[in-house]
């Protein structure tokens, strides 16, 4: 039988530990642009092992690629300025340009 996913865990004063050296040894913006790396990783491999059927039958003419680099590049600006503005302005900042990045889109129309 193989062994559960609470057995493989490590014991919870052992996580408690690594997790405090982690954030007293790093700046949360390195943290969080980690965790982006890693979050983008993931999702490259679920894109190719779970949607394998969708990508070979998509017609890939130059709107749908052009569409799909836009949309990449845009998400990788997005990850990568949001760590530089939670370190300038910190969490009210994003937030509050988040929440109102749609009014200036209907005022840019």
């Amino acid at each position: 039988m193989p062994p559960s996913s609470r057995q493989l865990q490590a014991p919870p004063w052992c996580q408690t530990l690594a997790q405090e050296r982690v954030l007293v040894d790093t700046p949360a913006y390195e943290l969080l642009a980690m965790l982006g790396v890693c979050g983008a990783g993931v999702a490259a491999v679920q894109a190719v092992v779970l949607e394998r059927d969708a990508w070979h039958s998509s017609s890939w003419d130059a709107h749908s690629l052009g569409a799909l680099v836009g949309f990449a590049a845009a998400l990788f600006c997005f990850y990568v300025l949001v760590p530089l503005v939670l370190k300038w302005g910190g969490s009210t900042v994003l937030n509050l340009s988040l929440l109102t990045s749609d009014l200036w889109a209907a005022g840019a129309r």
